[in-house]
């Protein structure tokens, strides 16, 4: 048993240090490899196809985050036409047009390392999970979540304060002294309110919410998308080709957000908060936790899964068609930069 034991230590020990050393070249020596630039390029066109389609949800749900348990999302959706018509809807896009395709490629570059340091386990056996059997094939599974967990974490940083700015905007703010509503005056306003340690406020419920739910998010896509093309070739290839990345990424996107979605609306309560001058410190993420406990009198459902179902509603559509566009992007850029 204790030889056993000690052979698992080493296979787990060889395993870091190999995962170690495929991220320690991807972000030195390799960081302009072919695999890498076509992870960043198939992950920003698939960021920059799902935008768009998304922000009147994203715009009603952010509401939604900030409004009392008992608020309904067509009285949401009501309101910010009444005050602002159908453009409010797209109040806060701006901000993600350039920084979502980013996050998408950051998010896929960690994605590619974890998938191909998987198959780099799995290549004694074969290719992909269904060579390996038992601890490997937990293995295989384990270096995807840790390759989504880090692309996770590293565009939580470039996300957060842009973030901050598209609800502040969502909410109606930035606009009574800076012009309009804009990104810059909003942006301009609270640089000039709080400074810029505001723009760091919601980073530590962005990381909660960004860091093991993206984990979860590609290692269950993986492992939809193996069953689903294992099935798909015994049954003799009948399924549309995209049917397996479109039914993968919703699946994923589901499991996902079952994780993280309460860590998404304590980060909206603490970026929504208001700015007073005076650097009033922004709530932390337990005192909000406490505070939408209090207001959904001790319903913890209510508390932190308000809106799950619109928040679904935009995300199980949109991962899914980032994913189509991602193999599909990805696919393109392999076969015109042939090694």
């Amino acid at each position: 048993l204790s030889h056993a034991r000690a052979a698992r230590a080493d296979r787990g020990v060889a395993a870091v240090v190999s995962w170690a050393t495929i991220m320690a070249t991807s972000a030195t020596s390799s960081l302009l490899s072919r695999d890498v630039c076509i992870d960043i390029a198939a992950g920003w066109v698939a960021g920059a196809a799902s935008i768009f389609a998304s922000q009147p949800l994203d715009t009603v749900l952010t509401r939604l985050q900030q409004a009392p348990p008992t608020s309904r999302p067509s009285a949401v959706a009501r309101e910010v036409r009444a005050t602002g018509g159908v453009r409010a809807l797209w109040r806060g896009a701006a901000p993600l047009v350039g920084v979502v395709p980013v996050q998408n490629a950051l998010l896929f570059a960690g994605y590619g390392a974890g998938e191909r340091f998987a198959k780099y386990l799995a290549a004694p056996e074969g290719t992909g999970a269904a060579a390996c059997q038992g601890g490997s094939q937990l293995q295989y599974y384990a270096a995807v979540f840790a390759g989504g967990c880090s692309g996770g974490v590293l565009q939580s940083f470039v996300v957060s304060p842009v973030e901050l700015v598209k609800v502040q905007l969502q909410l109606g703010r930035g606009s009574a002294r800076h012009g309009g509503g804009s990104v810059l005056a909003c942006a301009h306003e609270v640089y000039a309110t709080v400074g810029v340690p505001a723009f760091w406020r919601g980073l530590s419920a962005t990381l909660l919410r960004d860091g093991v739910p993206h984990g979860v998010w590609f290692a269950s896509y993986e492992w939809s998308k193996l069953g689903l093309e294992e099935a798909n070739r015994r049954a003799d290839g009948v399924a549309p080709a995209d049917a397996v990345p479109l039914t993968s990424g919703a699946f994923a996107a589901t499991l996902a957000w079952l994780v993280g979605y309460p860590a998404d609306i304590i980060k909206t309560r603490i970026q929504g908060a208001s700015m007073t001058a005076g650097g009033v410190p922004a709530p932390s993420v337990l005192e909000t936790a406490r505070a939408l406990v209090r207001e959904a009198n001790g319903n913890v459902w209510r508390a932190f899964y308000r809106g799950f179902g619109l928040k679904l509603a935009r995300a199980v559509p949109m991962n899914a068609l980032s994913f189509v566009v991602y193999e599909r992007a990805k696919a393109y850029c392999e076969e015109a930069w042939a090694p």
